[in-house]
């Protein structure tokens, strides 16, 4: 089986979609947005409730995400619960600097002429105009999310996801002087952690080694579903999708999935027994199928309602 990406980060981890969006070219021009309904759940036990709302990482050119759900539930939370907070400057700086190779190194002590002149070609393909002589300094899991965002804009997504927003949402409130939380699950440290031993120098090695130029168009693709089925509401969509990660990657699956999962589900049952309204928004491919946090709360006694 071909080895591509399968570029399901845009639904599991925040700071892969946010690294190198800086370095990829934003097209603003104004488009009628058609607004999303995305994936919005309310779990309940006795008399404690939450939000859930699966986020995705971008933006895309023809998709809003506030939509009058998400509107009111910025409005009424008093605590935000993200995968981490990269509004944050702190978070923002050791994101940036982590991506970047140490002791004067470059991708020539880590990848072999064809490897480099590989990777090069690629980047071209998605993005002509791109300056090569930036990528010499970074490392593996900052290649690797270059390398995905320059396949996401190549289908039109680029800029803010639905975290942020709601991130910066609150962030007005509370400018405005209400009381709000905004809590991280994971933050900045755990996240780098998970990324830089799952996105490693062999893995990039293995999808240069195996790539053709089918391997961008079926990643454009996937990319493009995506967002369709986001815009609907599918669920069948992100479950098939986890369902093929697992089968095709399980060791994979379990680092950027099921461990987290875990994790996540056990702190949204402790933070949220406060009596405060509260929402958890993170990658929608963590509330879905048999691993996701839908499930695990369900198995702590919560009802599980969606609301959109």
């Amino acid at each position: 089986m071909k080895f591509i990406f399968r570029f399901k980060n845009l639904l599991s981890i925040f700071i892969i979609a946010f690294f190198t969006t800086t370095l990829v070219a934003c097209n603003n021009k104004p488009i009628e947005k058609e607004v999303s309904k995305g994936y919005i759940w309310e779990a309940t036990n006795g008399s404690t409730s939450v939000n859930l709302v699966g986020t995705i990482h971008l933006g895309s050119n023809n998709i809003n995400f506030l939509n009058d759900d998400i509107k009111r539930i910025i409005d009424e939370t008093d605590v935000l619960s993200v995968e981490l907070d990269l509004s944050l400057k702190e978070n923002i700086e050791k994101t940036q600097s982590s991506g970047y190779l140490k002791d004067g190194k470059t991708i020539e002590n880590y990848l072999s002429e064809d490897e480099i002149n590989k990777l090069s070609s690629i980047i071209n393909t998605l993005s002509p105009k791109f300056n090569i002589k930036e990528i010499n300094n970074l490392n593996s899991f900052s290649l690797i999310s270059l390398l995905t965002n320059l396949c996401y804009a190549k289908a039109g997504i680029l800029g803010n996801g639905l975290d942020l927003i709601m991130i910066n949402g609150v962030k007005l409130r509370k400018a405005n002087g209400d009381n709000i939380t905004i809590n991280e699950l994971e933050g900045v440290d755990y996240q780098l952690e998970t990324i830089n031993k799952t996105f490693t120098w062999e893995y990039l090695k293995k999808y240069l080694n195996d790539y053709s130029n089918s391997n961008i168009d079926e990643e454009v693709d996937i990319a493009k579903n995506l967002f369709n089925a986001y815009k609907t509401g599918d669920i069948e969509f992100i479950e098939e999708s986890n369902n093929k990660m697992k089968n095709d990657n399980p060791e994979y699956y379990k680092i950027m999935l099921t461990d987290r999962n875990i994790g996540m589900t056990n702190k949204i049952d402790e933070l949220i027994k406060d009596g405060k309204n509260h929402t958890v928004a993170v990658g929608a491919a963590h509330f879905i199928g048999e691993d996701g946090i839908l499930k695990l709360l369900e198995e702590k006694g919560y009802k599980i309602t969606r609301v959109n």
